[in-house]
């Protein structure tokens, strides 16, 4: 009777779970009834057994972030048996080094259940002209794993979401068997640093890139100048951070708060510090983009060299945080001539073509009063201390366009009134922005980025309630920010068309340590990178696939906020 149970079952086209239910169905009916309780309870255990037994015939669940665009199980798993080894068939600048050591840590992990023919398990990588420069298509086989795109950055890419699928396969050696085709939906996911307020050093943000390239995150935004801090060196201008990159104390606990570190705080990059950064960020397709504060937000630099500013009465960097009354004094043409030069040493240790030069938070009433910025207005027939900073700023857009690179800067730079500061100080409309310059939104109502946009300015999303990472996770959650529109409502897609990406924001007022940082910042940039990057999104999904990333953190020793994945 066992023997021919068991060949229906065989025999049967259907699934074997749904073949060992029906048959022992037709079975039991034939017993006796006082025998239909004992084969019922083996009829149980023995399916539960037989689903474990066929668990290989259904797809094992992966936990990618961000979530490919595309992913179509073939059923099944592999296991791994030998060391992976990438295999090439094309030069790659950093992949080749960036692969292999990953890969070797991965072989030291686990002991192969057979290796003594050498054998070894293939992660090949293919080109393929037809994908765009950041797509992929990430096969894994019986005997093989293959990654195709038609640049470095598409295999880095496809890479990086093998990385995370190998991280699940650690304890049973198996891969599920797949197929996946994933492009970003946005060219630009970006992250934004402040280390004006706080210096946090070169081995901080290596790490911190590291991070953010597993999660795709391609742009880097470097706050490196402010009243708090200068923190990049200046060879023609030593003082900058002999005197600008240091204070004697900090401001503490919140914007009003009379309460001090009582510890001085410091420290700068040197050249050679940047340019090691640059090139590892390159290593993992990061574009890193300097922001280099203009006028305002100057008052380190002023402290470093008074005459740069309108008053000029600073000698120290300050150490209370929020807006400062000086600015650089755009009317006297040393002070042009100083930010030129600056200009061009940034520009020799930054490949990317797009320049920060901040631009928010002018207090104008300085500027309304100062008798060389008023004298300034009237030689360029300027109606405004708002219309005078558009004027400066059109001025470095061009000088940065004869070095071929392009201005951005907050959507100050567009001369509108987004700080309810008194109305006399601001464009009349008439005097206008330079068209290539990049507008970085993060304040103001939609009606604000939908004008700029209809004027044909390229935009860069990255509106404070949705991006800001230094704020609580309270007033910010995780769900929030995952469920961010890189094309906010009221804004058509015909229009939207010019919102090039969007960029989270890490302001540090308020976050002194390396491990402060790091709490703000994760997981909500991994929500903030699928909002980016994916073109489906599910909430529920993303906080299971989660739990995998935050052993990874935990593994990492980093001070997530792990109560956030819940």
């Amino acid at each position: 009777m066992q023997s021919a149970i068991k060949e229906k079952i065989l025999k049967s086209k259907k699934h074997p779970f749904v073949g060992f239910i029906s048959i022992g169905l037709q079975f039991m009916m034939a017993l006796p009834k006082n025998n239909y309780r004992i084969f019922s309870t083996l009829l149980v255990v023995g399916s539960l057994f037989l689903t474990l037994g066929c668990a290989d015939n259904h797809k094992k669940p992966i936990h990618i972030i961000p979530i490919p665009n595309q992913i179509k199980y073939a059923g099944g798993t592999v296991d791994i048996k030998y060391p992976l080894k990438a295999e090439y068939n094309s030069p790659a600048k950093y992949l080749h080094e960036y692969v292999d050591n990953h890969l070797s840590g991965w072989n030291a992990q686990f002991v192969p259940s057979d290796s003594s023919n050498n054998s070894y398990f293939p992660v090949i990588f293919l080109l393929d002209a037809e994908h765009s420069e950041s797509s992929y298509n990430l096969v894994i086989q019986k005997n093989k794993v293959l990654i195709t795109a038609s640049s470095e950055k598409g295999h880095f890419y496809g890479y990086q979401t093998f990385k995370q699928i190998l991280f699940g396969a650690r304890l049973d050696l198996q891969l599920p068997k797949l197929s996946i085709d994933d492009a970003p939906n946005y060219a630009w996911r970006g992250y934004m640093l402040d280390e004006a307020r706080y210096f946090f050093g070169k081995e901080f943000v290596k790490n911190l890139l590291h991070e953010l390239a597993e999660l795709k995150i391609n742009t880097f935004h470097w706050h490196l100048t402010d009243d708090a801090g200068w923190r990049i060196e200046i060879k023609k201008y030593p003082r900058l951070t002999e005197v600008g990159a240091f204070r004697e104390n900090s401001q503490i606990e919140d914007w009003d708060s009379p309460k001090r570190s009582d510890e001085p705080h410091g420290g700068f990059y040197t050249q050679e510090d940047i340019l090691e950064i640059v090139e590892y960020a390159q290593s993992l397709h990061i574009d890193i983009i300097p922001e280099i504060n203009m006028p305002g937000h100057a008052s380190a630099a002023i402290a470093a060299y008074p005459e740069l500013g309108i008053l000029g009465n600073l000698r120290q960097v300050p150490v209370v945080f929020g807006k400062h009354p000086d600015a650089f004094n755009i009317a006297d043409e040393s002070v042009i001539t100083f930010l030129k030069d600056v200009i061009e040493e940034v520009i020799s240790l930054f490949p990317h073509d797009i320049i920060h030069i901040g631009g928010d938070e002018v207090l104008y009433e300085t500027w309304a009063n100062s008798r060389d910025i008023q004298n300034y207005m009237r030689a360029n027939e300027l109606e405004s201390p708002a219309a005078a900073q558009v004027h400066f700023t059109n001025f470095m857009a061009w000088f940065l366009k004869s070095k071929g690179k392009r201005l951005m800067g907050w959507n100050e730079i567009l001369g509108a009134n987004i700080h309810d500061f008194d109305s006399t100080y601001y464009n009349d409309g008439h005097f206008l922005l330079d068209k290539n310059a990049i507008v970085h939104f993060w304040k103001g109502d939609t009606d604000l980025m939908k004008s700029a946009l209809e004027q044909g300015y390229q935009v860069v999303n990255a509106l404070h309630t949705e991006t800001y990472l230094d704020y609580s996770h309270k007033n910010l959650p995780l769900s929030r920010i995952y469920k961010f529109r890189m094309i906010p409502a009221g804004i058509s897609d015909s229009l939207g068309k010019n919102i090039i990406g969007a960029s989270a924001q890490m302001w540090t007022e308020w976050t002194p340590t390396a491990e402060d940082v790091t709490f703000q910042t994760f997981p909500r940039i991994a929500a903030f990178a699928e909002a980016t990057w994916s073109k489906q999104k599910n909430y529920q999904d993303f906080l299971n696939r989660m739990i995998q990333r935050s052993k990874i953190y935990n593994e990492r020793q980093m001070r997530a906020a792990y109560n956030e994945i819940k």
